[in-house]
């Protein structure tokens, strides 16, 4: 079961600020419009639409590393 609509739209918006950094504003909002339109994570859409490694995205986007000082 999918997450309530304003749920997803948070979390996609959350993960989209942080990879703007790594792939720019343009970039990053295409891959959020196609993961919120196909209902898919960031990582999945990510990881086929750039050219960062699953692994890079999978770091910058762990939320456990995110809520204790950010992705470094």
């Amino acid at each position: 079961k999918h997450p309530p609509q304003s749920c997803f739209v948070i979390y996609v918006t959350f993960n989209i600020i942080i990879i703007c950094n790594y792939i720019g504003y343009l970039k990053a909002a295409e891959i959020a419009k196609l993961a919120y339109k196909e209902g898919r994570p960031i990582v999945d859409v990510a990881a086929e639409h750039t050219d960062l490694s699953r692994d890079e995205l999978e770091r910058l986007l762990n939320p456990a590393k995110l809520t204790h000082g950010g992705t470094e």
